[in-house]
């Protein structure tokens, strides 16, 4: 009977020491997945592999990103991603990130307290757009 007692505690120990790590690796594969650009990263990761792919994305080729040679620029703060991050993202699909407002601007989104960038965007005739608007855009919505 201690035998058998022995094997319990022995077991028991390591569905608690499994279930720690189970843990660990959940919270872990959350924390990465939390930010846009890390959900982006996973999906881009997961089409290459082709593990996941819809009759749309056959569609679009992946040599041809829909928001190729369109020029975004960003201002204030943004409340899902960082500035850094949003850049990454219209990178990845085809555009380049600019730093100030010009007539070969194509979208200018703006987070909080936009200030000068914004009113030059409107001055100029540029598209702006709000932080979920460039979501959508981008497909992260």
């Amino acid at each position: 009977t201690s035998a058998m007692l022995l094997v319990a505690i022995f077991q028991l120990r390591r569905e608690q020491e499994l279930a720690l790590l189970r843990t660990d690796f959940v919270s872990s594969v959350s924390h990465q997945l939390r930010t846009p650009l890390a959900q982006i990263r996973m999906f881009g990761e997961t089409l290459l592999l082709g593990r996941v792919r819809s009759e749309e994305e056959e569609k679009r080729s992946v040599s041809e990103p829909h928001l190729k040679g369109k020029a975004f620029v960003f201002t204030g703060t943004l409340s899902s991603f960082t500035r850094g991050e949003a850049q990454e993202i219209v990178k990845r699909l085809g555009a380049r990130a600019a730093s100030s407002v010009s007539k070969k601007t194509d979208y200018v989104v703006a987070g909080e307290a936009a200030g000068s960038k914004l009113e030059k965007a409107r001055g100029l005739g540029v598209a702006v757009l709000s932080e979920e608007a460039f979501e959508e855009l981008v497909g992260i919505k």
